[in-house]
């Protein structure tokens, strides 16, 4: 609905005013990069659910690790290393909602035609360089988080077959 409200509100811009083909075509990029966001926000969604699924078996496993003898050393680095990528993907994701509420802030302005054609096209500019980078991060937690994944399998393994004991024996 508010997509059919954006495109009616843009096409009676388009017919009441005199501006040029150029803006014109900037308002239709920027609509373009609007629904391209929304979609990156629901993908951002998966991630954040996803993170936090993950972040809660980490707790817990380091956790259950607390009161073990662990005979890997390896263990704790991993862990370790985990909480260090948990705590970029916080960084990566709270950055990812500021540029949800930055861009629906120059919504108003860039629809009404108030912001002139140079400015119109930094935002562009500024917005496919934004999408870009969520993207590449996105790809990217999605392939630590499987590492992580696995290598909370993997701990859980050893874990469960041989190389730890309780200390409180």
């Amino acid at each position: 609905m508010k997509y059919i409200t954006l495109s009616l509100l843009t096409i009676l811009l388009v017919f009441t005013s005199c501006e040029d083909k150029e803006k014109t075509d900037l308002m239709s990029q920027y609509e373009t990069l609007l629904e391209e966001r929304e979609s990156l926000m629901i993908q951002h969604g998966s991630f954040e659910d996803m993170h936090k699924s993950l972040l809660a078996t980490h707790n817990k496993l380091s956790t259950q690790l607390e009161g073990m003898t662990i005979n890997d050393s390896t263990v704790f680095e991993k862990l370790a290393r985990h909480e260090a990528i948990f705590a970029k993907h916080e960084a990566n994701m709270e950055a990812h909602s500021s540029l949800k509420e930055s861009h629906k802030d120059m919504k108003a302005s860039f629809m009404d035609g108030t912001m002139d054609k140079d400015a119109m096209k930094a935002q562009i500019k500024e917005m496919k360089e934004q999408h870009t980078t969520m993207m590449n991060h996105h790809e990217n937690m999605k392939q630590e988080h499987e590492s992580i994944k696995e290598s909370h399998d993997e701990i859980m393994a050893k874990i469960n077959t041989f190389g730890t004991k309780n200390n409180e024996s």
